[in-house]
């Protein structure tokens, strides 16, 4: 009899704040975290129907230091 394997994949997501050029450019912020929900968030710019959420086992957001 053979032994199944149990090993798993921790993901771990870590998103960054816009960088300066994106803020003197007016870009739009399209990803959002949910620490708490261990989620992320994409949309297209006015775009209400097109967000995607995903989930993972760990999310760090824009704001956490390394």
């Amino acid at each position: 009899m053979s032994k199944k394997n149990t090993e798993t994949v921790k993901v771990t997501v870590r998103t960054r704040p816009m960088n300066s050029k994106e803020i003197e450019r007016g870009c739009t912020e399209i990803v959002k975290t949910d620490v708490e929900l261990c989620s992320v968030t994409l949309s297209k710019p006015d775009e209400e129907e097109s967000k995607r959420t995903m989930t993972f086992d760990c999310v760090y957001g824009g704001d956490s230091l390394q």
